[in-house]
């Protein structure tokens, strides 16, 4: 499917997006296809597929990637990698373990519930803490490649 912005943008942001369609490697031709020469998508999705949950299939994810993963569309589609980088690294243990202790098999209305549940902000000091450690990484992830994170961000350039 083409658009009518044929080199219209300078700037893409495609955040949380590319996971909910099941063919990304149109979505990002269409982006390559909307920017002027040099221009830039911003790509962010859920990262690897460790940690796949019944969250994922509740919002329709397709999939979570991997840097790997953003390579290969950058391979497959016309764009240049420029950068691609995990976050949400310091909370990942946490994320990873809370998807092992689920119970498996449970009925569509229990993992509502959980869902639910696993929405609501915690208590405030639970909030305070976590909210910190969070906070802590964005600063650090400027110098420092996290091994891998909940989350991956990708910075494409059109040639």
């Amino acid at each position: 499917m083409a658009t009518h912005w044929k080199e219209k943008w300078d700037v893409i942001f495609l955040l949380d997006v590319v996971e909910h369609c099941p063919d990304d490697v149109s979505i990002f031709n269409q982006a390559y296809e909307s920017l002027k020469p040099g221009g830039l998508l911003f790509v962010s999705t859920p990262a690897l597929m460790c940690f796949w949950s019944y969250n994922d299939e509740s919002m329709n994810h397709l999939r979570r990637y991997s840097l790997s993963d953003y390579e290969k569309l950058a391979t497959l589609t016309k764009f240049k990698l420029i950068d691609a980088r995990y976050f949400m690294f310091f909370l990942s243990p946490l994320y990873w373990l809370s998807r092992k202790v689920k119970p498996k098999g449970l009925s569509k209305k229990e993992i509502e519930n959980a869902i639910e549940r696993e929405h609501k902000v915690p208590n405030s000091f639970i909030n305070f803490l976590l909210s910190k450690i969070f906070s802590a990484e964005s600063p650090i992830g400027h110098y420092v490649r996290f091994p891998w994170g909940t989350s991956v961000l990708g910075v494409f350039e059109k040639s």
